[in-house]
């Protein structure tokens, strides 16, 4: 699996958490939490332009996520995760890894 550049994913999450703002604005819900979520948007945009500050957009971007998705599962806003963008795909791959330790060799 070729790796992704991190702004190009923090792009991805970015357009995601403004697809469901978007669906949200449409049924014309509005309380404060949807609101920070729109300012941590605002932010992880500004971050991420400004020399690619990818930590805090990141951050800035999970907060939202993450204030939408509490919202949703609460019942207090309707939307969808747009995963559709082959980016998000990638990005939701699961890798399994095994291993054992063995007490009774010592490692060498």
């Amino acid at each position: 699996m070729e790796a992704v550049n991190p702004e190009i994913r923090i792009d991805a999450y970015i357009r995601n958490v403004a697809n469901a703002l978007d669906q949200i604005e449409r049924e014309g819900i509005k309380n404060e939490v949807i609101e920070i979520a729109r300012a941590y948007l605002k932010d992880s945009i500004y971050y991420l332009s400004r020399g690619g500050d990818q930590f805090t957009a990141l951050a800035a971007i999970a907060y939202a996520e993450g204030l939408l998705d509490a919202l949703r599962l609460l019942g207090m806003a309707h939307f969808n995760w747009s995963r559709t963008d082959d980016l998000i795909k990638r990005a939701q791959n699961k890798v399994f890894v095994a291993g054992t330790f063995e007490i009774i060799h010592p490692g060498t």
